[in-house]
């Protein structure tokens, strides 16, 4: 009997240890554990209780240690020290983020090899903008919204050779049921008119996969014995080289204002494979990263869609076909440099190159280009733990986008008489532009004309085969191509003045250039061969580090529009727009405050005031022509005030507040009034009783002051 109770001991031991974890990956299986034990459980049952008991107590030591050693850190005021995480993806996002804390799990559970975390974290916040969008007088140009953000995050790891992260997340506006979940854009056709596109929404509240990965250590996985570390990790997580410029990781981000500025802004990032590792012990690292964006040949149904029914010379050919895949891929090193030219601190090194293969993208119309786009940089970073530290960043744009040639035409409605009749929306049953010449009426007779007409630019404007139907002045569109030379350069420096102060200062520039897919003299010269000069960033909301920035970077952006085409380009009379860091020169200097008040929470605050200019100045707008001048426009954007604030209210809970204006400058006074959307265009022809800069009319660009207020409350638990 007293052997049985033993067994039965040792047994109800085991199985009460045995992790939860141990399912994923063990040597053996529990049906196999079960048979080891026999009797000399019984003995060695109590050896592990001591060894654990000792393995407890000496982790218990360590993790006093380092709470002692964090308090004494927080005390001195003093940064932690710069170093190679074998995991990038735990450090903190450069910018806002870094500066609150981040509360740890609350709840751990672990035993043998695995473990496993579960984290809560739940943001409201109210943001409330004026002048935000356009500098507009107008009421309509304001925007006021409640949101709340629920993060579920849940972490397992088995040993150091298996982990895995998923994060869900709930986000909603109050009063905004649209909010809560949209569909993608579609369109229906009726007989051959492709029209009405539209989206869904959903009416309940639901959870969607944030960031889902798993990682696996190579040196376990494939029995490298190696004295360094390589991993292997696929799935949704972020990735971005340097400061998130080059390539970020706001994968599917909304534009427009976002509020609160850190990676929370993101609801969902892109799927991709990391393999990582290190080169040397501590001191090198590197990383190569692929993700894919879009994928058109998932289904039978995407590979045979006739997507390119309207690209000059593949009437016979329009199918898709197999491997429309748009391929991100990027590789780095990191090198750690301890103490460089006897300097006390620690120089990062970090070049890389990115490269983004995208089969499909729009000018135009759907898939009617494609874009090949190369990125190299440098990215280094200096921090001596206490007194100084600096940085900066640079890269170029190599490669080229293919703009197909297209045949513009399509087949709309149109109202003659009260009744609805199909027509052509580039085929004129006359000469275009002659008294009584209306759009060709979709017929059997005019549709073998229309299909097998001649394609080319070369028969704009020129009757289709003496049928007396005329191809329209704009109809055909020869294929070009627009190559990249594109550059950027960003560089800040702290340093701090006394024991909770410290003063920043930063520059940028990023190349510019007018709309390559544009031309504003002629439509015509704008369908050859040139060179684009502006920097393009990719999945960037980049809003500075040492020295942020609301209005000029981030996702809530001041609108920056280029020139506007000529009235004889009717497709297409209003102006495109900037966004990101590109055709940009910023100045800006900032301070980070962390006062001590007696009898108050730890508080921060971190004001800043940037300068911006064009790089590549556009031009004018002239109100009375309602066309831009052969005149540029001043540079001066003009310059933002704002401040960055939190209180740790209690351990578990913080409080933010993001405000700030921005006084526009002479850029905007000569751009007064330029068009961004039809709506726009019609309020300059045809103003309202309140005139075109009123309180009640429609929003245009003006050069009111901006102002925008963010506050709310995060807790975790």
């Amino acid at each position: 009997m007293k052997n049985k109770s033993q067994s039965l001991y040792a047994l109800l031991v085991v199985l009460l240890q045995f992790p939860l974890c141990s399912l994923i990956a063990q040597d053996k299986t529990p049906i196999e554990s079960t048979k080891i034990i026999t009797a000399e459980a019984t003995a060695k049952s109590a050896q592990l209780d001591a060894k654990e008991s000792i393995q407890n107590k000496e982790a218990k030591k360590e993790e006093r240690k380092d709470k002692v050693a964090d308090a004494v850190a927080q005390e001195a005021g003093k940064e932690q020290p710069m170093g190679l995480e074998k995991h990038p993806e735990e450090h903190e996002r450069e910018g806002y983020e870094a500066a609150f804390y981040e509360e740890k799990p609350v709840f751990i559970w672990a035993g043998g090899l695995g473990r496993l975390e579960i984290g809560f974290k739940n943001k409201i916040e109210f943001m409330e903008g004026r002048s935000l969008n356009l500098l507009s007088r107008s009421k309509f140009d304001q925007t006021m919204w409640i949101q709340n953000t629920s993060d579920m995050t849940f972490f397992v790891k088995q040993g150091d050779a298996i982990r895995s992260r998923m994060v869900i997340r709930n986000k909603y506006r109050a009063g905004d049921v649209e909010t809560l979940g949209r569909t993608s854009e579609s369109t229906v056709k009726i007989g051959d008119v492709v029209d009405g596109a539209h989206t869904h929404f959903l009416g309940k509240q639901i959870f969607w996969i944030r960031e889902a990965w798993f990682e696996m250590r190579l040196n376990d996985v494939m029995n490298l014995k190696m004295s360094t570390d390589h991993f292997f990790k696929i799935g949704i997580f972020p990735f971005e080289l340097g400061r998130g410029i080059s390539l970020g990781d706001a994968f599917a981000v909304q534009p427009g204002i976002l509020g609160f500025y850190s990676n929370n802004a993101i609801d969902q990032f892109a799927f991709g494979g990391l393999l990582h590792g290190e080169i040397t012990p501590d001191n090198a690292m590197y990383d190569v990263y692929f993700s894919i964006s879009h994928n058109r040949s998932d289904t039978f149904a995407n590979v045979n869609d006739k997507t390119y029914i309207n690209e000059i010379g593949r009437r016979d050919d329009p199918r898709r076909g197999f491997g429309i895949i748009n391929i991100q891929f990027a590789s780095r090193f990191t090198f750690l440099i301890e103490k460089p030219l006897c300097s006390p601190g620690n120089l990062r090194l970090e070049p890389y190159i990115f490269i983004d293969h995208e089969p499909e993208q729009r000018v135009e119309f759907p898939a009617d280009a494609s874009s090949k786009l190369a990125t190299p940089g440098l990215s280094v970073e200096y921090e001596d733990g206490e007194i100084f530290d600096w940085g900066f960043e640079m890269a170029a744009n190599f490669g080229h986008q293919h703009v197909r040639g297209w045949d513009r035409n399509q087949v709309k409605f149109e109202n003659r008489d009260g009744a609805q009749v199909i027509v052509y929306s580039k085929v004129t049953d006359g000469v275009p532009g002659a008294p009584g010449t209306k759009q060709a009426l979709v017929t059997p007779a005019n549709k073998a004309v229309v299909n097998n007409s001649m394609q080319g630019a070369a028969f704009n404007d020129e009757q289709i085969d003496s049928s007396g139907l005329y191809n329209d002045p704009m109809r055909f569109r020869d294929a070009y191509n627009n190559y990249y030379k594109g550059a950027m350069f960003v560089a800040d420096i702290g340093m701090k003045i006394k024991k909770n102060v410290k003063l920043t200062a930063m520059y940028g520039v990023a190349t510019g250039d007018e709309n390559p897919n544009r031309d504003l003299d002629d439509p015509n010269d704008a369908e050859v061969d040139g060179n684009y000069l502006g920097f393009i960033p990719i999945q960037s909301i980049y809003s500075g580090k040492r020295v942020l920035s609301v209005f000029f970077l981030g996702s809530g952006k001041i609108a920056r529009p280029l020139s506007v085409p000529p009235a004889r380009q009717s497709r297409d009379r209003f102006a495109s727009t900037d966004s990101g860091f590109t055709n940009l020169i910023l100045a800006g200097f900032g301070a980070d405050i962390k006062p001590k008040i007696n009898c108050f929470p730890p508080v921060r605050f971190r004001p800043n005031i940037i300068f911006g200019w064009q790089q590549f100045p556009t031009r004018k707008f002239d109100l009375m022509t309602k066309l831009s001048s052969k005149e540029a426009a001043e540079p001066y954007l003009g310059v933002e005030f704002n401040i960055f604030a939190e209180a740790q209210l209690l351990k578990q809970l913080r409080g933010f507040l993001v405000t700030g204006f921005f006084l526009p400058g002479d850029h905007f006074f000569d751009t007064r009034g330029k068009p961004l959307n039809a709506d726009q265009v019609e309020a300059l022809n045809n103003p309202g009783c309140d005139g075109l800069f009123g309180y009640n009319s429609v929003p245009l660009l003006d050069t009111h002051t901006g102002f925008l207020f963010n506050i709310g409350m995060e807790y975790a638990f």
